[in-house]
């Protein structure tokens, strides 16, 4: 039943854009309308820089930076600077999938377990059923901790060794879960074919043969990257830079970097059918069935009217004004982009910027759509908010003169908790202050509230942990309990959850 509701859906694509192709068509980008309407945006946006990349019937029609690669800087933006990519790096992994299922080596329909010994989930039947392109459409319906894969120093193998303890959310294939654990394991299970890591998978089939030099995967690579770009968050609805955070845990659900230079190669091979240049990545029933809806999204809204919305295997399939559009957005730590396809009439586009959270790549991807279309364009303001978003992390600031905590209280505090899904957190008084070291995570000092109620302050070291918007100090709520004989029995932390202490432990 559901397979014959995503056939329809399908079908109700592929009439739209035939419908949509009846429209006259304007073939002439008006490049100066264009570069005046990016300016503007960019000025409203607070927006410092902007790389893009636009193909269309095989050729590049646009390929250039605008902007700054830091606010107050005057380095500028060009095709060939380096920008995150965020979750479009998911595209990447089902490419790689693509790849190996056309080598004969993987199927889309294999199961999980033949390939990760280590994935489990909560049921045994669950574990035993679940395939690979249900990864891929995120139809597995379990929880997405941030915490697994974010801010960590796991490596991927342990967090998919952690699948067994995420709660469904949803009935297994009744409907879409965001997840990027379980597109962790699709990265982990492609890297266990190709007989590699899933860096050096893609590097080996994907980037290099695509000749994209400056894309990568690697946290260690980035620093030897000099023309990149400064991530920004928004203070008070400026921008202002903070540090590249490492994704190498989240590898396969987001840690690609690349250039729109580069990814004007990405989207030439899906436009071509998964054969560029005269070499075959894939055939084109291979791409077909990964374009094909696998994940219905009645609720789920972007932005823009759809008729009909859903999820094939690693990317977004929607309609925008009577066109079928193949997509996929990301966002990390103070970068956006958004990749877009009409595969109809053969056009691609990629918008990379150095600020996270705006609406601005995809209104502009989407005004690049009506341009090419010939439609009466919308306004920004039709499309998405043109003030950028100003949010306040900081709710906690230290006091000048804090609480003290007597010894007694301290030592009772201090030992080693546990958590299955996080690991070890020790509790230590550290030159009179408590302390939380993680065996995976940053440090955090625990500043008192009153009782047995802590704020835990991560510093500026937990970029990436508590959200994707993390410029300065975070801060999160702790608290310990005790039992009824008065003795400390677990830890609670916001966002990690309890964390449960070991008996007979004190002074780690």
């Amino acid at each position: 039943m559901i397979k014959r509701c995503l056939s329809l859906f399908s079908l109700a694509l592929a009439i739209l854009s035939s419908a949509g192709a009846s429209v006259p068509q304007d073939r002439t980008l008006p490049l100066d309308r264009l570069e005046k309407d990016i300016e503007k945006a960019l000025r409203d946006f607070h927006v410092p820089g902007l790389s893009i990349g636009i193909v269309k019937d095989g050729r590049t029609v646009l390929l250039k930076g605008y902007g700054v690669k830091q606010a107050g800087g005057r380095e500028p933006v060009d095709e060939h600077t380096v920008f995150g990519l965020g979750s479009a790096t998911k595209t990447f992994t089902a490419g790689l999938a693509a790849v190996l299922v056309e080598e004969g080596r993987l199927g889309w329909g294999d199961r999980v377990a033949d390939h990760l010994p280590d994935f489990r989930l909560s049921e045994t039947w669950l574990t035993k059923e679940a395939r690979m392109d249900d990864l891929l459409s995120h139809r597995v319906g379990v929880e997405d901790l941030p915490l697994l894969f974010l801010g960590t120093t796991r490596d991927r193998n342990e967090i998919v060794a952690k699948t067994g303890l995420l709660r469904p959310q949803i009935g297994f294939r009744t409907g879409w879960a965001y997840s990027n654990i379980m597109f962790i394991a699709a990265g982990e299970l492609a890297a266990r074919i190709a007989g590699t890591s899933w860096d050096e998978a893609l590097r080996d089939k994907i980037f290099d043969p695509l000749s994209m030099k400056a894309t990568g995967s690697r946290f260690r690579n980035i620093a030897a990257v000099k023309n990149r770009v400064s991530p920004h968050w928004y203070e008070n609805g400026e921008p202002r830079p903070i540090p590249w955070s490492n994704m190498d845990a989240t590898g396969p659900a987001g840690s690609v970097y690349s250039s729109a230079a580069d990814m004007v190669q990405w989207l030439r091979l899906h436009l071509e059918g998964g054969t560029l240049d005269g070499r075959k990545f894939w055939s084109s029933g291979v791409q077909a069935e990964m374009f094909f809806p696998h994940s219905l999204l009645p609720d789920i809204h972007f932005g823009w009217k759809t008729s009909l919305s859903a999820y094939a295997l690693g990317w977004f399939v929607t309609d925008y004004r009577g066109r079928a559009v193949v997509w996929h957005g990301g966002n990390c730590d103070g970068m956006s982009a958004v990749i877009g396809l009409r595969t109809d009439d053969r056009l691609g586009i990629v918008i990379l910027q150095n600020t996270f959270p705006t609406r601005f790549e995809y209104d502009l991807m989407l005004r690049i759509m009506d341009m090419f279309a010939g439609l009466p364009e919308y306004d920004w303001r039709d499309l998405g908010e043109s003030e950028t978003i100003s949010l306040t992390l900081n709710a906690f600031s230290p006091r000048e003169i804090e609480q003290s905590i007597d010894p007694d209280t301290s030592r009772s505090l201090e030992g080693r908790y546990v958590s299955k899904l996080y690991g070890t957190v020790d509790v230590r008084n550290e030159a009179g202050r408590l302390v939380l070291r993680f065996r995976d995570y940053p440090a955090a000092v625990l500043h008192p509230d009153g009782g047995l109620n802590f704020t835990a302050d991560f510093g500026d070291k937990a970029r990436g942990m508590f959200g994707l918007i993390l410029g300065g100090r975070s801060f999160v709520q702790a608290v310990f309990s005790a039992g009824p004989d008065g003795l400390i029995t677990r830890l609670d932390v916001l966002g990690f959850g309890e964390f449960k202490k070991l008996a007979g432990t004190r002074r780690p």
